[in-house]
């Protein structure tokens, strides 16, 4: 779907579900409740399926404006500092190559990230800033200027599941020497899903257009059973399965006459044994 800013992941989730009456729906990859674009929905048994297809490269254009920091490190917080600044385009074209490849990462501390059992979020909100968040290992893949002028730049970027983007505005504003937050941000593309995939919340009322299943996993090894290995998947059982000819020891999606059965996992005697059945 096509979220729209100024609604969190879960309540998009909530009215797709009200006005679809589809009973069980998951969203991947949470966006920002300021944050705008691609969120996969996972309807049904494919909920079932979003272990799978958790860690994804997803690309994001944000504009950011320097000067400014607030408690949220985005346009819905509190201005907490502000700073003088003089950042050229030739500046942050500069710092671009210090922040690509692996980097650690603390994320911010308005974010879904558990600290003692409770998400950070939650604690802040109740007055608790008395805790911090360890650093993590991100991996970005690029950084491009789209704009810059005055106060404000806009960059695209590509990064793999986990990247907190207001993060990143965080340490590039302080790598120029000052303050910044993430003025808008939109996620373009989410794995192999992109704005042109995107159903907007005035389109629920047509009926919701549905993607197979299977349809974010053309990554994965699949298997074709025969009827009477289908019975024994659905009944939970191992299967003496040909010498494996992929090189993987996750998930392998299994198929029967109609279709994706589910995934289990593969042993070097080839044993396949089922993991998750989608039925």
């Amino acid at each position: 779907m096509d979220k729209p800013d100024g609604i969190s992941s879960t309540a998009l989730g909530t009215l797709v579900k009200r006005k679809t009456g589809y009973k069980k729906i998951g969203h991947l990859g949470t966006l920002d409740p300021f944050a705008s674009g691609v969120l996969i929905l996972a309807v049904g048994e494919a909920t079932k399926l979003m272990p799978l297809i958790e860690k994804r490269t997803k690309t994001y254009v944000v504009t950011v404006r320097w000067g400014v920091e607030t408690d949220t490190l985005d346009c819905l917080g509190q201005v907490t500092r502000t700073m003088a600044h003089n950042v050229t385009r030739d500046d942050i074209i500069k710092i671009i190559p210090d922040f690509l490849g692996v980097q650690s990462q603390i994320p911010p501390l308005y974010s879904a990230v558990h600290v003692d059992g409770v998400r950070a979020y939650q604690r802040m909100r109740q007055g608790d800033d008395d805790f911090s968040i360890p650093a993590r290992s991100v991996m970005i893949h690029s950084i491009d200027l789209l704009s810059a002028a005055g106060d404000a730049a806009t960059l695209s970027i590509v990064c793999e599941t986990g990247t907190y983007i207001r993060s990143l505005v965080r340490d590039m504003a302080a790598a120029l020497g000052t303050v910044g937050h993430a003025l808008t941000l939109r996620r373009t593309a989410d794995g192999a899903i992109d704005e042109t995939h995107l159903t907007g919340e005035r389109d629920l009322c047509l009926g919701m257009p549905l993607h197979p299943m299977d349809s974010l996993l053309a990554d994965f090894p699949r298997i074709t059973l025969s009827v009477d290995q289908e019975v024994h998947f659905r009944q939970g059982r191992s299967l003496a399965l040909p010498p494996p000819s992929w090189d993987t020891q996750g998930p392998i999606l299994a198929y029967g006459t109609g279709g994706l059965l589910g995934y289990g996992v593969c042993d070097d005697d080839g044993v396949f044994k089922p993991k998750r059945g989608l039925f």
